[in-house]
């Protein structure tokens, strides 16, 4: 424990001057701001009043977490697996829009379904797009089977609401 409280102040004198710091969805920031004056008739000070308010402010944004399953887990050459893709947005308090969800096809794989998205909890829309190369240009709809490796799909999701959560899902089967 000792350790880490020694690397957080190294860290803290490393970085310099000025205010640094980490927040996370639900925490409340808070500012305080001071004035002073005092009266000064003839250079006699006659009495000092301060006075102070303070503001907070909640930090509100999207988190999300993504998750990767296959079925089944364990496949032969010529079979096919389902991939399915959630995102979650761990928020409480804020939505997320235009969440992009790239995905690189396997090596030694074929495209061989169509994506299609579900929902937990009923919101958003996937859009699918694909290309050959991660930098696109992407062509939107979904791709034709048996496009080979290196095969990347993404899907663009509008909307996703808090603590809402999602899945997109394609096929590809084992060459």
């Amino acid at each position: 424990m000792r350790a880490a409280g020694a690397a957080i102040a190294l860290c803290a004198l490393l970085a310099g001057p000025g205010a640094w710091g980490a927040t996370t969805d639900g925490s409340l920031l808070t500012n305080v701001v001071s004035a002073t004056f005092s009266s000064n008739p003839a250079g006699a000070v006659l009495f000092t009043v301060s006075y102070s308010a303070t503001v907070t402010v909640m930090v509100r944004n999207p988190a999300i977490l993504l998750t990767k399953l296959s079925t089944p887990t364990t496949q032969s050459a010529g079979g096919e697996i389902t991939f399915r893709v959630w995102a979650a947005n761990t928020s409480l308090y804020s939505s997320a829009f235009d969440v992009v969800v790239t995905d690189r096809l396997p090596d030694n794989m074929e495209y061989v379904g169509a994506s299609f998205g579900s929902w937990t909890n009923g919101t958003g829309t996937w859009s699918p797009e694909y290309s050959n190369l991660y930098a696109g240009p992407y062509t939107a709809g979904q791709p034709g089977n048996g496009q080979d490796a290196p095969y990347y799909l993404r899907w663009t999701l509008n909307w996703l609401g808090p603590g809402k959560s999602g899945f997109i899902e394609f096929k590809a089967r084992i060459l």
